[in-house]
């Protein structure tokens, strides 16, 4: 493992940090560690998002009022399986 050092923290920052870190019951170090770690798996997240290149779109597109009615009609014939003949069929 390496070690880190931050210079010129301001004091009210650090008093900030301590409060958190004893707040969540652990000692700045391990507090910091954290946060360093975090934000460490962000990067690399963020790094690997921006190398996926676009997935090629093929075929044909379907618009969102489509997919609604689609989701519709599915509901509907669960609602009539599980229902039968209790299904108010006007409704829609």
């Amino acid at each position: 493992m390496v070690a880190l050092q931050l210079r010129d923290v301001p004091e009210s920052i650090r008093d900030d940090l301590a409060r958190a870190a004893q707040a969540e019951g652990k000692s700045l170090q391990a507090f910091l560690r954290e946060m360093v770690e975090r934000e460490a798996r962000k990067a690399r997240s963020r790094e690997f998002l921006s190398n996926l290149s676009p997935m090629p779109v093929e075929g044909p597109t379907i618009t969102r009022a489509e997919i609604v009615e689609i989701i519709r009609q599915g509901r509907e014939e669960r609602d009539r399986s599980i229902l039968g003949s209790r299904y108010p069929e006007g409704d829609s």
